[in-house]
């Protein structure tokens, strides 16, 4: 019996260092510090275990991404960010943001779904821009007819002509235009500002990691997948937690102030309700379209990106 248990042991024993051997090699990836294999010898194993806790705890009690704004940035974005509205039509709504004087920048895709609706609804009070200026104030436009200055609908963008009415035009042309304020560097912070109205309900602000820049956020392609967002430098990949329906047309804001990016859609896997990772569009590979699109007279782009 002692024999028969002995052998037991060791069988467990190796089968352990396996598993141990085994779950070294995956962890380590990201975790070079981390070893599971038991030492040889009592104190290098003590030291092996020290190794291990203060690895994980930094890990766990400490961030590696930073997500801090310098207190002057924050308050450019806190003053840019009025100039965000939420736009509603009947049944649906989005986000959007002012480039210049009464003009907005959204997605195609909120346009089309918009247009679409003016279609079945001729009450067009119906569609509005609403521009929440403070939490005490908020100020709504209306759509006319048509809108469309501009668009792109590989890119996704649209940009759009507003009808302000005589009682609030000053209101809304003291907001800060945001096409004179785009980055053309990357930023090496790998951090998104976004700024939008998920769900067609308040204002909110998202602190968004950069995906695909960093080992913890490689994405795995499944092969055979068309939803499968490819690799392009005009829009970038990001995780956000609320940034949903609705909120296509937000801008992000980096980690100086300026705008870099729209908004544009998640991927859903396996037709899950959770999105893998989110998708934007350069701010600067939409204003260099727009340069070359026809329908937007050169004077007209001179005044949306000075």
């Amino acid at each position: 019996m002692a024999e028969k248990l002995n052998t037991i042991k060791q069988i467990m024993g190796t089968k352990l260092l396996e598993l141990q051997s085994q779950v070294t090699s995956i962890v380590r990836a990201d975790f070079p510090n981390l070893d599971f294999v038991q030492a040889v010898s009592k104190k290098a194993d003590k030291e092996r275990e020290q190794l291990n806790r203060k690895t994980l705890r930094e890990e766990l009690f400490s961030s590696s991404f930073n997500y801090c704004l310098y207190s002057d940035v924050y308050d450019v974005i806190k003053d840019r960010k009025r100039s965000v509205c939420r736009i509603n039509w009947p049944g649906s709504s989005g986000t959007g943001f002012l480039l210049s004087k009464r003009k907005i920048l959204t997605c195609f895709h909120v346009f089309k779904d918009l247009h679409a609706a003016t279609l079945r609804f001729t009450d067009l009070s119906l569609f509005t821009a609403t521009f929440f200026v403070s939490s005490t104030q908020e100020y709504k436009v209306s759509f006319p007819a048509t809108t469309l200055k501009c668009h792109s609908e590989d890119l996704d963008y649209a940009i759009l002509q507003l009808s302000v009415d005589d009682d609030i035009a000053s209101v809304i042309d003291s907001l800060p235009y945001l096409g004179r304020y785009i980055s053309e560097s990357v930023d090496d912070r790998n951090m998104v500002v976004v700024v939008g109205h998920p769900y067609g309900g308040s204002k909110i602000v998202d602190f968004c990691p950069i995906a695909g820049l960093d080992q913890s956020y490689i994405i795995h392609v499944r092969f055979g997948n068309p939803e499968f967002p490819q690799e392009d430098p005009r829009k970038p990949l990001y995780h956000t937690g609320v940034m949903f329906h609705g909120s296509s047309g937000s801008p992000g804001f980096d980690t100086h102030g300026n705008v870099v990016l729209m908004h544009t859609r998640g991927f859903f896997p396996d037709r899950s309700r959770q999105s893998l990772v989110e998708r934007g569009v350069r701010l600067s590979a939409i204003r260099e379209h727009a340069r070359n699109d026809p329908n937007l007279a050169p004077e007209v782009f001179s005044e949306i990106f000075p």
